[in-house]
């Protein structure tokens, strides 16, 4: 009985620094789609590199862990509200390195399922959404505020009493003002990147049309890096700066010129600057909450540089309209974009 998830594969060969760069994509996406997925990764490296090749008693520890699980199994089957652990096929072959990984994986993997929870698991977790046409204020118990975005969604602890870190996950865009905390770091996970800081304010952004995230500090320092690295291995942004990550790219950092292209949304502000027509149609559909397309592709080489500030929807689509010598066509909440 061996295990038989797929990423446990590409976990060890990613230990043993034999992945190649497809394997390597897949892994990142696996560490973003779940928190789990990266605490039980960031557990394996360390015991991963604290281990020697040398000290490896490869087949005395594989038969350990088989006999381990086995015991465990009948835990496992008695507390449905756990899965057990996942196998992989016994004819596969690995060299000595993927092996030994597989070995570390696999006691791991026991020991997080059948002894104790880890702090994700111990939490209350509770999830807020802020609908198209909405901007959503939430107050965490350690004394930090977010104002969500329209189209967004932010799952945090209930409670960070206890925990080590204070880790919160975004889907969309959100303003942070942390309460400073030396001792508990607070995390936000957005789209396989990680913005880590103390105490300060900064946008997380990641909507779906804008690849990659976006990072821009009003205030403090902040850190930013791939899911994949650990803390203290990303690029610093500092107060006036915009930092954007990309998948499998390097964090780039800018100034801020415009603080209101990233922050005029918390003052009812929608701000524009040489923005391509297809994130501007997508920006507007959330914010009026309406379903705004284009119907020629040659419309998505317009730019726009606008500024909405309280106008209705009507209006700035007016303005739009005028602005870039289109067509629009309103029927109900959906608007079609048409060459001229």
């Amino acid at each position: 009985m061996e295990p038989d998830n797929p990423y446990y594969t590409l976990l060890a060969k990613y230990l043993a620094d034999e992945l190649d760069p497809a394997e390597r994509t897949q892994v990142e996406h696996w560490l973003a789609s779940d928190e789990r997925n990266r605490l039980l990764f960031e557990e394996l490296k360390q015991i991963w590199q604290s281990e020697s090749e040398e000290n490896w008693d490869v087949i005395g520890a594989r038969q350990n862990v088989w006999s381990t699980i086995s015991r465990m199994e009948g835990a496992a089957r008695s507390a449905p509200d756990r899965k057990p652990v996942p196998m992989l096929s016994r004819r596969r072959t690995f060299n000595s390195r993927i092996l030994g990984a597989l070995v570390v994986i696999c006691i791991v993997s026991v020991s997080l399922l059948f002894s104790q929870k880890d702090e994700t698991e111990q939490s209350v977790w509770k999830s807020v959404a802020a609908e198209n046409g909405q901007v959503l204020r939430v107050q965490l118990t350690d004394g930090s505020r977010v104002v969500l975005n329209a189209g967004s969604t932010l799952r945090y602890p209930e409670s960070f009493v206890g925990l080590t870190k204070r880790t919160v996950f975004l889907e969309g865009e959100g303003y942070f003002a942390v309460s400073k905390n030396d001792r508990v770091p607070f995390e936000v996970h957005a789209g396989g990147a990680i913005t880590r800081v103390l105490g300060t304010e900064f946008i997380v952004s990641n909507y779906l049309e804008e690849r990659g995230v976006t990072v821009a500090v009003r205030e403090g320092l902040v850190e930013l890096r791939s899911e994949s690295l650990e803390a203290g291995s990303g690029a610093q942004i500092k107060a006036g700066q915009l930092g954007k990550l990309e998948l499998g790219s390097a964090v780039m950092i800018d100034s801020l010129r415009v603080p209101a292209l990233a922050f005029g949304w918390l003052d009812q502000r929608l701000v524009f600057e040489n923005t391509p027509l297809p994130i501007v149609a997508a920006r507007i559909s959330r914010w009026y909450d309406i379903d705004a397309m284009l119907t020629d592709s040659s419309l998505n080489a317009l730019r726009l540089t606008a500024t909405f500030d309280r106008e209705s929807a009507d209006q700035a689509l007016s303005v739009i309209a005028r602005t870039l010598d289109i067509n629009i066509t309103i029927e109900g909440k959906s608007v079609r974009f048409s060459s001229q």
